[in-house]
């Protein structure tokens, strides 16, 4: 994230925090309401995670909130069949104008209660990049050129950068902007203005006072919001892919368990009947954050066996620890992201249909519920991934998928 996500539009309402998990056209998927330990039926989620079209990033989302933007798109969201909203919540908004996030964070429940959505708001996020004060934006293909010049590359990147990246760079995402700086990764591709909440640097002692006051007042302004159904203590915490110069992995977990200890006991404190989960990039990280949470959740972009056998397994896993499960991650057209980004078979419109056609009868027969991943294209990164264009416009992928959740109704 530059500059731009930290400086709010003044036409527009400053913003904080993002909310996402719906029900619309399918049953009753409600939350805990008014105190009551009500829970959803978690294997009839059928969800989305939502950024809105005008956002660069999760933090653009909120301080340059458009009430009427999210609304039209909430409204595709219900349009679909779909029945809930994933949304990232940042701290960077919340910080700069805590009562302005505030009454953003309402005006977005009150969108989704209207259109028969429940939220799964999301508090901290391990992925994306730090910002950085001297970056330049400029196209990927400008960006690509100026790394394959960088003779102080090392190989193993150079190699990295050559194959996941220059199909992307060079044609199809050849004028997308990304931001460049001194010290920037090379998956500033991917990444581009998404920045991490709050941060490595930030995951420390020091720091808890300031972040447990944003936790509370997002759990107080939802506190008996019946589309709030659980809340999120972070997305993908073992993603930690922009850590600092001489920090070794092993010193980077053992700070990320302690913050996610401390949180998880702050927020169950706070959250009465409302769940807590943590979105597991994988198998393993949903095993080691199991005693922190109620509700368990993990993502997967496998192909279709890897996938099916994934599920099973999770299920399997869960069931023993007697805890509900959902795939709060899912259905994207890519090969788990990093393996050939924006790889063009699947980026056409064909290539995502077919791919849809292989993993979301999978998804169905699951007896999970789930979010999928690409929805509104707009300045997000992965833009290939998204199904619906901000006029409304559907992708052969969303009509597709449409279909197959009316079919399951009838």
């Amino acid at each position: 994230m530059n500059r731009r996500d930290q400086k709010a539009d003044p036409a527009r309402v400053a913003v904080f925090f993002g909310l996402f998990a719906a029900l619309t056209a399918f049953p009753a998927v409600s939350g805990a309401q008014n105190g009551s330990t009500a829970r959803p039926d978690w294997s009839r989620i059928r969800g989305v995670n939502y950024i809105p079209s005008y956002a660069r990033s999760s933090s653009d989302m909120w301080q340059n909130y458009d009430a009427d933007t999210v609304d039209r798109e909430l409204g595709f969201v219900k349009g679909l069949g779909l029945n809930s909203v994933r949304v990232f919540l940042h701290f960077y908004p919340y910080e700069k104008n805590p009562a302005g996030a505030l009454a953003v964070f309402g005006d977005f429940l009150n969108r989704c209660r209207r259109h028969g959505l429940t939220v799964l708001p999301v508090f901290f996020d391990s992925c994306g990049l730090d910002p950085r004060p001297d970056a330049v934006e400029m196209s990927a293909a400008d960006a690509y050129a100026h790394f394959i010049q960088d003779p102080a590359l090392p190989s193993q990147t150079r190699k990295r950068l050559e194959a996941v990246y220059r199909e992307f760079a060079l044609g199809r995402g050849k004028a997308v902007r990304v931001p460049i700086g001194k010290t920037t990764p090379v998956d500033v591709f991917i990444w581009r203005w998404w920045s991490p909440s709050p941060g490595y640097a930030s995951l420390g002692r020091e720091h808890w006072p300031a972040l447990e006051r944003y936790v509370a007042a997002a759990l107080a302004r939802g506190a008996g919001s019946p589309e709030i159904i659980a809340w999120e203590i972070m997305n993908e915490p073992g993603t930690l892919m922009d850590l600092p110069a001489g920090v070794c992995r092993q010193e980077a977990e053992s700070r990320l368990d302690g913050f996610l200890a401390h949180f998880s006991d702050f927020i169950r404190k706070r959250a009465g009947p409302v769940p807590m989960t943590i979105g597991a990039e994988n198998l393993d990280r949903m095993k080691r954050h199991e005693a922190l949470v109620e509700l368990l959740s993990i993502h997967s972009y496998d192909e279709p066996a890897e996938l099916k056998a994934e599920l099973e397994a999770a299920t399997e896993w869960a069931n023993q620890k007697r805890k509900p499960l959902l795939i709060t991650e899912c259905l994207a057209n890519t090969r788990n992201w990093l393996t050939v980004f924006a790889e063009e078979r699947l980026a056409t419109d064909e290539g995502q249909l077919d791919h849809y056609r292989r993993i979301l009868p999978l998804l169905m027969d699951s007896g999970l519920g789930w979010y999928s991943w690409g929805f509104v294209s707009g300045q997000m990164f992965g833009t290939f991934t998204h199904i619906v264009h901000p006029d409304g416009y559907r992708r052969p992928a969303a009509m597709f998928l449409e279909e197959t959740l009316r079919a399951a109704q009838r």
